[in-house]
């Protein structure tokens, strides 16, 4: 549904669940599990589509900082973010 949201340019709905998947991937899978840290990323391009890039950008940081620490620097993912 997040997905669809933001591909029709309605990330203020997407938003919100985006907010909820996050808290809930933290609590269950932890803040440096990879499917956290790409939730973590797709709600920073929410608020990034929304001009909200004081919120997203910490988010980007933190994104990136997670990546190197798990993944190598060279891995694609690490790259993306």
């Amino acid at each position: 549904l997040v997905d669809l949201y933001m591909l029709q340019g309605k990330d203020d709905k997407a938003e919100p669940l985006l907010v909820n998947c996050l808290e809930n991937y933290k609590a269950v899978l932890g803040h440096n599990h990879l499917t956290t840290v790409n939730c973590n990323k797709i709600l920073a391009e929410c608020y990034s589509h929304q001009g909200k890039y004081d919120k997203a950008e910490p988010l980007l940081v933190d994104c990136l900082k997670k990546c190197k620490a798990v993944l190598e620097h060279n891995h694609p993912t690490t790259i993306l973010c």
